[in-house]
């Protein structure tokens, strides 16, 4: 695991709280925030550096591949058993935090489209036919 930097947990905690309260669940903040300071790792790494289980860290990796912010590539291993990957970062910190901002500012805009129409129904609705008198 190739660590861009060394970050304390807080800052690593805050991006992870920040990203929750915009909407995203913990497995995939949690895994965003992985990537933001590793270039790449495997499922076990983030397992253990965020604190997540086995399935949360499948959701939030499949998130990020969908979304083009890494890639996975399979792991030999002898043996038999799970099989494993290891994940790369495809984009650079400053881009995945773009891209999160730009989603954010698409939903918003997107919000407010629709609290137009909702403001539209009130200016268009007739007074004596839905009110409560």
């Amino acid at each position: 695991m190739k660590e861009v930097d060394t970050y304390d947990n807080e800052i690593e905690n805050s991006m992870v709280d920040c990203l929750e309260n915009i909407g995203y669940c913990q497995a995939i903040s949690k895994t965003i925030c992985f990537f933001v300071f590793n270039e790449s790792g495997g499922a076990r790494d983030i397992e253990y550096k965020m604190g997540l289980r086995q399935p949360e860290v499948s959701i939030g990796t499949h998130k990020l591949i969908n979304e083009n912010i890494i890639d996975c590539q399979s792991v030999k291993c002898n043996g038999k058993g799970r099989p494993r990957y290891e994940y790369h970062r495809k984009k650079e910190p400053k881009e995945i935090l773009n891209f999160v901002i730009d989603r954010c500012n698409k939903d918003i805009k997107e919000r407010k489209e629709l609290i137009g129409q909702l403001q539209n129904f009130i200016v268009t609705m007739d007074k004596d036919k839905y009110s409560c008198h």
